[in-house]
């Protein structure tokens, strides 16, 4: 129930294909409760209609093509910490870190997709028009010392220097 509520008034009920998805979506929730801390669901599953109509209300980050939209990807709001706090968190715990095909935090809240087909724990933010941005080790010092200006809600700094140990120790980016 709380991963297809939506207050848009419209039709949000997931395909039978999706409904898988969101049952793995649902045990990587219940994954990050138990092991970082408690949340509430700001978002989850969107029909295609209700994200048209987040798109149409003028919120930028609402992508013509999401992970929400096929049951992959959740917008998480920390209960009793902050959203910097609960990110660190992520970042630096590597069996919920890799549930995740990316991660990144928007405005107030955390999102993440879960798929992991492609690519696995990668840290991005998101740019005034939405855009999901990837780091790699290479890129993300010359994009923080161009770009800053660019950030919507300071994610860059707070996804910067949670991304920073982790890519380099890592040594690249998959």
């Amino acid at each position: 129930d709380q991963l297809t509520r939506t207050d848009t008034g419209l039709s949000n009920k997931p395909t039978s294909a999706d409904v898988p998805k969101l049952e793995r979506l649902g045990k990587v929730l219940d994954t990050i409760y138990e092991k970082i801390g408690p949340f509430k669901i700001v978002s989850g599953y969107r029909s295609p209609a209700v994200q048209q109509e987040l798109k149409s209300s003028g919120n930028t980050q609402a992508i013509k093509q999401s992970y929400h939209m096929t049951g992959q990807a959740a917008d998480i709001m920390p209960t009793n910490q902050s959203v910097k706090d609960f990110f660190a968190k992520i970042t630096a715990t590597p069996d919920v870190k890799n549930l995740f095909g990316g991660y990144a935090i928007k405005s107030s809240v955390i999102h993440f997709d879960t798929d992991t087909s492609s690519r696995r724990g990668v840290a991005m933010f998101v740019d005034k028009a939405g855009n999901y941005i990837r780091f790699t080790a290479a890129s993300l010092k010359d994009f923080m010392s161009k770009n800053s200006g660019a950030v919507a809600g300071g994610s860059l700094l707070l996804i910067g220097l949670a991304s920073i140990a982790y890519f380099m120790m890592k040594g690249k980016n998959k």
